[in-house]
């Protein structure tokens, strides 16, 4: 019994620091999409970089999947990508328009939060993790 209880001691920090490593992850990576869309152009696979890292750093640090460390990573990249959109900021085009397309749909406010999800919410983030040299 007191096994259990120090597991479960034991447990509950690691989801907290799983949990705010999802958000940093989401949120810088985020930024640095904005960033190059800023200077460079909006590639759509930096997209998908952001919610494979917010979901894999919360399951580095969690130690172990969960379904709320899944969604919780896929609600913070779906936060980084919206501030990374807000620095992209295109002259002559309605900014809605610009940033509501079939592909940023797709890449950006669906498969990235996905991605996200599948990486720190199910057993297939175990099995990318283990070819990952962190």
């Amino acid at each position: 019994m007191t096994e259990e209880i120090a597991a479960a001691g034991e447990e509950q920090p690691a989801i907290i620091k799983g949990i705010a490593a999802a958000a940093g992850a989401a949120i810088a990576v985020g930024l640095i999409y904005g960033v190059i869309g800023m200077f460079v152009a909006e590639f759509k696979y930096v997209a998908l970089a952001t919610g494979a890292a917010s979901g894999l750093a919360g399951l580095h640090f969690a130690k172990r999947h969960s379904l709320a460390l899944g969604a919780l990573a896929a609600t913070f990249t779906l936060v980084g990508m919206i501030v990374g959109k807000l620095l992209i900021r295109p002259e002559g085009v309605d900014w809605i328009a610009y940033h509501t397309t079939l592909f940023d749909i797709m890449f950006c406010f669906v498969g990235a939060p996905v991605l996200a999800f599948v990486a720190a919410g199910t057993q297939a983030g175990d099995q990318v993790r283990r070819y990952l040299p962190v």
